[in-house]
């Protein structure tokens, strides 16, 4: 698949788990099994309108998602 960032001939969709954040809360949303389309060559990480979309409504109605506990750890600052 050729990337429409770079013209290289590496994109390849793969899935990918990320946070979102909900707007003017101190909420995150975890949003696992991503599809995206991602470049070896340029690292560039694009979502298709479809997925925009879907994002945009977890980010507007985050109880659409399944409320689950889990863990939070904090990376240490680096010197």
């Amino acid at each position: 698949m050729i990337c429409p960032n770079c013209d290289q001939n590496s994109a390849h969709i793969e899935k990918t788990t990320q946070s979102l954040k909900v707007f003017g809360k101190e909420e995150y949303i975890l949003i696992q099994d991503i599809p995206v389309t991602k470049c070896d060559s340029c690292h560039e990480t694009l979502f298709d309108a479809q997925v925009v979309k879907q994002l945009d409504e977890y980010r507007k109605n985050p109880n659409l998602a399944e409320e689950k506990p889990i863990r939070v750890a904090r990376f240490p600052k680096v010197a």
